[in-house]
């Protein structure tokens, strides 16, 4: 393969320094140099080096050369292997690469000159082994990554390092030789990754204590490894207090610590690496003194999701908080435990997000009955222990070859081993006694606790098409069934459990009574069913009832499937049920809200009369629905067409209530009514005594206290017509009467409750509406 002059003329030299013989064709060692054809369009059939392997032959001393590097500016990879030694001026004679390139050291024992200036796209530097000085300006180019994985006699870093934003990922060796320089953080200020190797062997010839580093500011390092070197045994090393400074980089993602090194300062009772990101990693190998000699319980503080890693070490498992964590991989440790559990050692684990492998540990004692409640995708590994007793009923059900009892052998159960066959799981059962009387809208969620049905389900074709959703919320002990809309009684679901789904469930729930709470009025361009485009006209044919053309019904278990079947009056009519919504009656200039709630519309068919037009106000009216076969109660209302209060804001109440003749609160407005039986008011949902009422005002003689001042709601039901809004409480009394309200201050949870045989008043937010179209 032909390549350019330059470039051919060095491949050679090198090829006969290290094979002592000659080629005319280096790119036929493809182990040596790789070569691409160039394919510029300005020569024709040329190649170029992109790879180098240098690598000293078997047959040959090793290797010094002064190759100059410079010709190769398409290489990307260069190795300098074992046994081939480049004297001072390879640094200085590499090129400017065209794309970015690497460079692989095998031993660097030649000194790297210090004005040494790396050339552009030098992407990587990686020294095998190195024993000289590491000059500062080698850190001022454009390398991104920069290993030093080992180190002998003569190494050392500069004493500070020059700024460079270039560099993500640095790896070296420290030691009483060479400490990390303090200026670290703020020179390699896009650091993401820092692997520190510690030598700490006091028994090393020569060897003087020296300072831990402190690791701020790096303000973007997301990966760090500290690992601690002795070739003694552990009683030899040079032990620091745990660099506290690391818990507050607040970047850091992923930390580990491998050897023994740290030790925890007396005075601090944990380590605290809460301010850290979620989803931190811990990793702890053959050096745990943070998780085995705290002060107290648990050793760390963690933020949410972390994981965490033990290899190698004695510890008690009870110093670990579970409550954050959602991985835990201990193997090859020295526990003589047992495992931990909520119920006795108050771990906090999370069966749903905790993934156990316990791999390897000398635990003993038995499995928890609550293990059974793991995921399937966290299910724990418990193998090559030395449990023992009987297993929880939920594994010995689905025998020793499923997915998750996989993991638990081999240990020393009585009950349970390799061979174990599923049983016929006499212990799998569902409470009946869960609440089957379900919403028609498809909001219900039905909660139902069982035992050991295992982690899996399978649907039968003969279920509905638009039946429940199943979810095992918590396995072998809660389900989950969120129901459709529907209505009607006895409905069935079946779900089949079990090892291979042979133990069939069937599940019973009926839909809810429908219930008639209210009525109200709306506007037709507030509605959003097919009524949307009726035409000005309809809005403005009755000025009596303040430009609102839709009369609604408000309540509960109407129909969402079908139409309803209403009866006003001894008339059936049709309507139907639509999504909720809150049609806000915007009709007086005090912006009281008449409560609409959800809606459910009603059209005449056939132009039959509207019921409601041809009634006068304070007229009684009796309405019931029939749902799906269920009939409602008949609830006797009185026709007005508006409510609302004139000057609320002027009426303060005070915080300690009154309930006596004296301090009676008029409510100036538009009432209609004449009749307090038919009137119920509540303040923030508790019932106020209705004294009188004519169509200009109304009167209450009492009202709660509450502990706080604040605003709180008022409901007025006038024969079933609802006026919400929001009242003043203050802590003395005005020289206006005051009303009373209830000791819990909110804008919401004032649901109105009828004292009358005739009203079931409901709140602002009503699940449901039926409401008319008036023709």
């Amino acid at each position: 393969m032909p390549l350019p002059i330059d470039q051919m003329q060095i491949a050679k030299d090198l090829y006969y320094q290290i094979y002592q013989k000659n080629t005319t064709d280096p790119c036929l060692d493809k182990n040596m140099f790789t070569c691409k054809l160039i394919n510029d369009g300005l020569n024709p059939g040329i190649y170029t080096i992109t790879q180098l392997g240098l690598k000293k032959n078997n047959n040959t001393n090793s290797i010094i050369t002064n190759a100059n590097f410079s010709v190769f500016k398409n290489a990307t990879y260069i190795l300098i292997g074992e046994g081939i030694f480049l004297d001072s001026s390879l640094f200085n004679t590499l090129p400017n690469f065209y794309n970015k390139a690497s460079i692989y050291i095998y031993n660097e024992t030649i000194q790297i000159p210090s004005n040494v200036i790396l050339p552009n796209n030098l992407n990587q530097i990686t020294f095998t082994t190195i024993s000289v000085p590491i000059p500062s300006n080698i850190f001022s180019g454009s390398v991104e990554v920069f290993n030093i994985l080992g180190v002998s006699y003569g190494f050392s870093l500069p004493s500070s390092f020059p700024k460079n934003t270039a560099l993500k990922r640095f790896s070296t060796f420290l030691g009483y030789y060479s400490p990390f320089p303090s200026n670290a953080g703020s020179a390699f200020n896009n650091l993401t990754s820092l692997r520190l190797s510690f030598n700490n062997d006091k028994t090393e010839s020569g060897y003087n204590n020296f300072n831990f580093p402190t690791f701020q500011p790096f303000n973007k390092l997301q990966t760090l490894y500290i690992s601690f070197v002795n070739f003694g045994n552990d009683s030899n090393s040079q032990l620091w207090n745990f660099e506290q400074s690391i818990t507050k980089l607040t970047t850091l993602n992923d930390f580990h610590i491998t050897g023994k090194g740290f030790t925890l300062d007396s005075s601090l009772k944990l380590t605290d690496f809460s301010n850290l990101p979620e989803s931190l990693f811990i990793y702890f190998s053959n050096g745990c003194d943070l998780i085995s000699n705290c002060n107290s319980k648990p050793c760390l503080k963690l933020p949410k999701k972390s994981g965490i890693s033990v290899i190698g070490c004695n510890f008690n498992i009870t110093n670990i908080d579970f409550t954050n964590i959602t991985y835990l991989k201990m193997q090859n440790n020295y526990l003589e435990q047992e495992l931990p559990n909520n119920n006795q050692t108050n771990s906090n684990i999370n069966y749903s997000l905790t993934k156990f492998d316990f791999q390897d540990n000398l635990l003993i004692g038995s499995i928890p009955e609550e293990y059974c409640q793991f995921y399937k995708s966290k299910n724990p590994n418990l193998s090559y222990n030395e449990l023992s007793g009987d297993i929880p009923t939920c594994f010995s059900c689905m025998g020793s070859n499923y997915t998750i009892t996989k993991n638990l052998l081999p240990n020393q159960f009585t009950n349970f081993n390799e061979k174990s066959l599923p049983t016929n799981c006499q212990t799998f059962n569902f409470s009946s006694n869960y609440n089957n009387i379900v919403k028609t809208d498809g909001s219900t969620i039905i909660t139902i606790k069982g035992k050991d049905f295992g982690w899996d389900f399978s649907i039968p074709s003969t279920n509905s098409i638009n039946n429940a959703t199943l979810i095992i919320t918590i396995p072998n002990n809660e389900i989950t069934l969120s129901i459709p809309k529907g209505e009607g009684l006895n409905k069935t679901f079946i779900a089949n459990f079990g090892y291979q789904f042979k133990f069939s469930q069937t599940f019973i729930y009926s839909y809810e009574l429908p219930v008639i709470k209210s009525y109200s009025f709306g506007n037709n361009n507030n509605n959003n069913n097919n009524n949307n485009n009726n035409n000005n006209n309809n809005n403005n044919n009755n000025n009596n009832n303040n430009n609102n053309s839709i009369f609604y019904l408000n309540g509960d278990g109407f129909s969402f499937i079908n139409n309803n079947s209403i009866t006003i009056n001894g008339v059936l009519y049709t309507g139907l049920t639509i999504a909720e919504n809150n049609n806000n009656n915007n009709n007086n200039n005090n912006n009281n809200n008449n409560n609409n709630g959800g809606s459910c519309s009603i059209s005449f068919i056939n132009a039959e009369a509207n019921p409601i037009d041809s009634m006068s106000i304070g007229e009684e009216f009796n309405v019931s629905i029939n749902v799906g076969d269920q009939v409602s109660n008949t609830v006797s209302f009185y026709l007005y067409k508006s409510i609302s209060i004139s000057s609320l804001s002027n009426i303060k109440l005070n915080i300690s209530g009154s309930n006596n003749s004296a301090a009676d609160v008029r409510f100036d407005g538009e009432f209609g009514a004449t009749n307090p039986n038919i009137v119920v008011v509540n303040i923030n949902g508790i019932q106020c005594i209705v004294k009188s009422v004519d169509p200009q005002s109304l009167t209450i003689s009492s009202y709660p206290s509450v502990p706080l001042i604040g605003m709180y709601q008022i409901s007025i039901n006038i024969g079933g017509l609802i006026i919400t809004d929001q009242i003043e409480y203050i802590e003395t009394p005005t020289p206006t009467p005051t009303q009373t309200s209830t000791p819990i201050p909110s804008s919401e949870n004032g649901n109105d409750e009828s004292s009358g045989s005739l009203l079931q008043p409901i709140t602002l937010f009503s699940p449901f509406i039926l409401f008319f179209i008036f023709l």
